[in-house]
């Protein structure tokens, strides 16, 4: 691995989008027909909750393990993630798959994406690690 990048693995920060696809599936399992989640019952707001948790957890725990091995994973690799946020973890599994390492006006950008499996549906998130 590129010393470079070794150097450069604990000043990573990680954000994570939702991508269209999770967004309408999320809709569709709480009963709602816009695209865009809207919490219109306590129901719905606490499991919009449940997620944005979720990914927030994720999102520490990666930034983690990038700290802790002082390295980055290469393209292909894959990290799983059980999220304890979650008030059925064993329901949901998240994969994390790096797509792409690049530089963009000298700052490391890692491109990601997850796949998530919960309630027998598969959604997938993309994401990018850039270098503050």
């Amino acid at each position: 691995m590129n010393p470079t990048l070794l150097t450069l693995a604990p000043a990573l920060t990680i954000q994570i989008r939702w991508s269209e696809r999770l967004r309408f599936a999320l809709c569709k399992h709480i009963g709602l027909t816009d695209k865009q989640p809207k919490a219109k019952n306590k129901a719905a707001q606490a499991l919009l909750t449940e997620w944005q948790l979720t990914y927030l957890e994720v999102s520490q725990q990666l930034q983690l393990f990038f700290r802790m091995t002082n390295s980055l994973p290469v393209i292909g690799d894959f990290i799983v993630v059980n999220s304890a946020a979650m008030k059925e973890p064993k329901a949901l599994h998240i994969e994390h798959r790096i797509v792409s390492t690049e530089q963009e006006s000298g700052q490391l950008v890692i491109t990601y994406h997850l796949d998530t499996y919960y309630w027998d549906d598969k959604d997938s998130i993309g994401g990018r690690l850039t270098k503050n």
